[in-house]
């Protein structure tokens, strides 16, 4: 795409058509797997407040096949003290704004 037309679309000058649109949120979503590698330190830090270790990651992101939209899957060990509610929550802090919580 000319840089002139993405300036043009990000100064609100011109609205890019719906196709155009599309393709340039697309060029812009990461995959999962660069995701987890940027925020590796901050998933470990999450997983050691709820009492969880030895984070492993298996399904597409392991075999290095995942793509926009995929799944994160991760198997971690919890301490025999955590408890059910740790483990809930780690379970389902899905979003990136848990990752800051």
């Amino acid at each position: 795409m000319p840089q002139p037309n993405l300036s043009a679309y990000v100064a609100g000058q011109v609205q890019p058509r719906p196709e155009t649109l599309a393709r340039i949120l697309a060029a812009t979503i990461e995959r999962p797997s660069v995701v987890l590698r940027r925020d590796r330190e901050r998933v470990l830090e999450l997983a050691g407040r709820r009492r969880a270790g030895n984070v492993r990651v298996f399904g597409s992101i392991a075999r290095g096949e995942d793509a926009v939209g995929s799944d994160v899957d991760l198997v971690v060990t919890f301490a025999s003290e955590a408890s059910m509610q740790r483990a809930w929550c780690l379970t389902f802090c899905t979003s990136s704004a848990c990752l800051s919580t």
